[in-house]
């Protein structure tokens, strides 16, 4: 999963999650909380 990390309308950087060969894939869900984590995560 791949998340872009914008802060003032500029990228400051993009994380990639990852998940070992077995593990169940990200989910919806998984989604909705990178997303909601990626501004707070800019701001610092």
């Amino acid at each position: 999963m791949r998340i872009a990390l914008i802060h003032e309308g500029m990228a400051w950087g993009l994380p990639v999650l990852l998940r070992g060969r077995g593990s169940r894939p990200f989910s919806s869900a998984d989604a909705v909380m990178a997303g909601r984590l990626s501004t707070p995560l800019a701001a610092r």
